[in-house]
């Protein structure tokens, strides 16, 4: 049966509409709705647009920390994910989503054509797993910048307009907000440039 364009809007519409996924959820694997990984996959490049301190599993969105580097270091980033490979780009400034391009395709070129160290970005392997209490987890390993540690976060929203994370730092937890980079930044593409240089990466 052919899918007309009216069937494929109201089957998205129900797909959206499902995947609100929570800590601890029970998420599909077949049928029409949407893994995290295909939604990780499908919604790169993501940008990273907010973190919210947490309380009794609640963001606090009065106050975006962002800004604060001693608690979003290392959270802030354009990151892409392919198979079983994920790819964490550095943006010269996170509220415009703009890049050193220049430096960073030559980076990203470099380490795919002799595995130089990158600069500018991160790169490793990833899955999404089922922690020991049950929740979702998305799980870094090999990571370029720390090749022996095993990272987790736990997924607490995977949908086509939002991905996001739990995190634990200095004794508060915190959700680290990502949009599409399209709706993060409307009007702005994704630089076609350092867009096949991590193709051309993951390829590889």
């Amino acid at each position: 049966m052919k899918n007309t364009v009216k069937t494929l809007a109201k089957k998205y519409a129900c797909i959206a509409a499902a995947l609100v996924v929570t800590s601890g959820c029970a998420i599909a694997e077949q049928g029409d709705k949407m893994t995290v990984n295909q939604v990780l996959k499908a919604g790169s490049p993501w940008a990273t647009t907010a973190v919210y301190l947490q309380t009794d599993g609640k963001s606090d969105k009065s106050a975006n920390l962002i800004g604060d580097s001693n608690i979003s270091k290392g959270t802030i980033s354009s990151a892409q994910y392919s198979e079983k490979k994920f790819m964490f780009i550095g943006m010269s400034d996170y509220t415009k989503g703009t890049f050193n391009q220049d430096s960073l395709v030559s980076s990203i070129n470099a380490v795919t054509d002799s595995g130089s160290k990158p600069k500018g970005f991160a790169h490793g392997d990833y899955a999404v797993v089922k922690d020991d209490k049950g929740s979702t987890v998305r799980r870094i390993t090999n990571a370029s910048f720390a090749p022996s540690k095993v990272i987790d976060r736990t997924v607490t929203v995977a949908t086509p307009e939002e991905f996001g994370y739990t995190f634990n730092k200095n004794g508060n937890t915190y959700y680290v907000e990502h949009k599409p980079y399209g709706s993060a930044f409307p009007g702005v593409t994704y630089p076609a440039a350092l867009q096949t240089a991590v193709e051309s990466f993951f390829a590889k």
